[in-house]
């Protein structure tokens, strides 16, 4: 059987990064930029050789089961990103206990999540022999400053800290007080930048098509080229005319956005699938008022019930969930919904760029007026809070029943 040579198995930045690890005494190492590149491979396959470091030196020292931390967005992400992977790789088989740990090595690993301060009870006084980061820039920083600070073995070994990445704004902690301080800290830190074109082994239609769906602005800047960009300009930059239809096809099925309000616009929108293919997601009607209490939008659920078929989803704003009591009273389905605002506009922002989200003319009233004025706030890297009515309506709608069917996580 032919062996496989390094090239096959290892990209030329994996190597890079490898390099590093063997031949300097670093005490964090930062993997960050673009998704699909590798980062957590090689990081997974560092994490393998941190524990045999410690595991001879433990021997050295009569230390019977040294700590290290592995810490991930939830306890669900940590398996999927680093457990599984290396199951699938070597054949390990990782059996956590009662308290998230597992023994490797030697070393008897703590999972804990760090994306909540509430989180921090499995390591709090532990000494940790080091410590592996996932998707560093969704933790916490109080997590992730008390995971520093467990990792302080006092008899002679140098711990170290691994981390992996994908980019958030410029002004994020993880940027500007670690990957920013690179070159002032004396080799203690060390980062690797990664864009999509670093894997080689994605294939090219792969990359194509990643590049060609992935919207433009924020999202194209850090899911392709890795930065920590800011978010600014035009939301949706990819709208364009043909997003814009003025005879509706067949409808399969039916569902239903709402976004509450008063003083500012309350907004319904009204949405179907088209027959032909149930992956394209059409406006079909907006219905947006000022002043209107909650018998006013009863009737109009009402109305899109009689009009659209008994038993179709609302997906409504959880901030009113009297509102929400409401409209179940005239047996409409309001199912649980993500309120998530950066992955529920890159899902709206994707379908706008692919086309699969259309918008029937006839059918809007302050649509477009809304979606020429949704810009990003650069200071908060969030949507600007104003005029954004219809906008919020159409991501519960369309992100909500995109992972409803399963297409989003």
């Amino acid at each position: 059987m032919k062996r496989k040579t390094l090239d096959g198995i290892y990209s030329a930045k994996q190597q890079d990064v490898l390099r590093y690890h063997y031949n300097h005494a670093y005490y964090m190492l930062i993997n960050h930029g673009a998704v699909r590149t590798g980062k957590t491979i090689i990081n997974n396959d560092i994490f393998l050789d941190e524990l045999q470091r410690i595991r001879r030196h433990a021997q050295s020292k009569g230390i019977i089961a040294p700590q290290y931390i592995i810490a991930g967005a939830s306890i669900g992400n940590i398996v999927r990103n680093i457990l599984n992977p290396l199951t699938q790789r070597y054949g390990f088989e990782f059996k956590l206990n009662k308290y998230n740990q597992f023994r490797l090595f030697g070393v008897v690993c703590c999972c804990v999540g760090h994306d909540d301060v509430g989180q921090l009870k499995p390591i709090t006084g532990m000494t940790a022999y080091g410590a592996y980061i996932n998707e560093g820039s969704l933790a916490n920083r109080e997590v992730f400053d008390e995971i520093t600070k467990r990792c302080s073995a006092d008899d002679g070994f140098e711990a170290r800290i691994i981390v992996d990445s994908n980019p958030s704004g410029p002004q994020h902690w993880l940027k500007t007080d670690y990957i920013d301080k690179e070159n002032e800290s004396n080799g203690k830190i060390k980062c690797f930048h990664w864009n999509l074109f670093d894997n080689p082994f994605l294939s090219q239609s792969y990359k194509d098509n990643l590049v060609a769906t992935t919207p433009s602005g924020v999202f194209y800047n850090r899911k392709i080229d890795g930065l920590w960009s800011t978010a600014e300009g035009a939301v949706y930059r990819d709208i364009c005319n043909e997003n814009y239809i003025d005879e509706l096809p067949s409808i399969s099925r039916y569902f239903v956005g709402m976004d509450w309000g008063y003083e500012h616009y309350g907004s319904m929108t009204i949405w179907g699938e088209a027959a032909e293919n149930d992956n394209i997601y059409i406006l079909i009607k907006e219905i947006s008022a000022r002043y209107k209490g909650i018998d006013f939008w009863k009737k109009q659920a009402e109305w899109a019930l009689k009009s659209y078929g008994y038993g179709i989803p609302f997906y409504c704003d959880s901030a009113r969930p009297d509102l929400i009591t409401e409209l179940r009273s005239v047996k409409c389905w309001c199912p649980p919904i993500d309120k998530s605002i950066e992955k529920g506009i890159e899902c709206v922002a994707e379908r706008k760029k692919a086309r699969t989200l259309l918008i029937y003319r006839p059918g809007i009233d302050l649509y477009e007026k809304q979606q020429a004025e949704y810009v990003w706030d650069e200071r908060t890297g969030l949507p600007v809070k104003v005029n954004d009515d219809v906008m919020d309506s159409e991501r519960y709608a369309v992100y909500n029943h995109d992972k409803r069917k399963g297409r989003k996580k």
